[in-house]
Parts: C-alpha cells; structure tokens; sequence
C-alpha cells in the first residue's frame, strides 16, 4: 500500500479477531521478536481489563495501525489516559496523516472516557513524531515526555 490515506478509515475498539492482524503489524515493525507464549489468552485479558481500551484504525480491509490506552485515578480523583503504545503501517506515502489520525483518534477515546489528561509513554523512542505531538497540542519534549490536558 503506497497511497494517500484513503476516505474508508474507520476507528473501532479491538475485537479478539484482531489478534492475528495486530501480530502482523508488530511484526512489521519488530521483525526479530519472538512469538509470545499464550498471546491468544494474554490478548484477551487485555481486551477485558476496564482500565484499557485498545483501538483499531482500519480501511475496510487493512490493518492500519492500533494503539493502546491505560486509564488511571489522579491523586484528586480525576482520571488520566496513558498512550502506552502505538503501531502503524509504515509503507503508507501519508505516514504523517495516519500518525495525526491514529493520535486525533487517541484524544477523542480519553475524552469520552472523561479522562482531564493524556500522557504519551516512549515518546523517546519516536522523537521524529514530535511535531506532531506539539501539533496537536501536547506540551513537553522527548526526554521528559509529552502531556495534553483534555480539560478545555
């Protein structure tokens, strides 16, 4: 797939017959992993645990990319979103779009989860994404991490 983004991308929460198409993805991306012991059971405690919500973005046909929220209680009792990981098709012309989709994405689910705040993990693994964080309107940097508040 070299192409524009197309038109058909749809966001929906992980289902358990995703599994093989999420491998597939990191795969492309850490081709030298090993295979998991008991993924099939570890996919679907993840997909059960309340304090998570996984997304896919997909175009009716593909896998695109996934990513995955952990929601916490802030000392005042509010609620937070970590963005915990993200994995994107990289062969796609507008790698850019999809990484703004797949974060836009990110921002609406802590927001219908009532979270006040979204933190991104790893940021210093992707210090090319940073724009896109600022972008969007994350405050920090890649060595101490990137923070949005969802409060306005």
């Amino acid at each position: 797939m070299n192409e524009l983004l197309p038109m058909t991308l749809q966001v929906r929460p992980a289902r358990t017959g995703d599994l093989a198409g999420v491998l597939s993805l990191y795969r492309r991306i850490k081709p030298n992993d090993a295979p998991v012991e008991g993924v099939q059971q570890r996919w679907r405690e993840i997909l059960a645990q309340p304090e998570r919500s996984v997304l896919i973005i997909d175009n009716g046909v593909d896998l695109l990319a996934t990513a995955q929220l952990g929601f916490l209680r802030l000392p005042d009792g509010q609620r937070g979103a970590i963005l915990m990981e993200y994995a994107m098709r990289q062969d796609i012309t507008s790698l850019q779009q999809l990484h703004l989709f797949l974060l836009r994405s990110v921002i609406r689910d802590a927001k219908q989860a009532q979270c006040v705040s979204l933190w991104i993990a790893g940021a210093a693994q992707q210090p090319e994404r940073a724009d896109d964080y600022l972008q969007l309107g994350f405050a920090g940097d890649t060595e101490n991490g990137y923070q949005l508040d969802l409060t306005d």
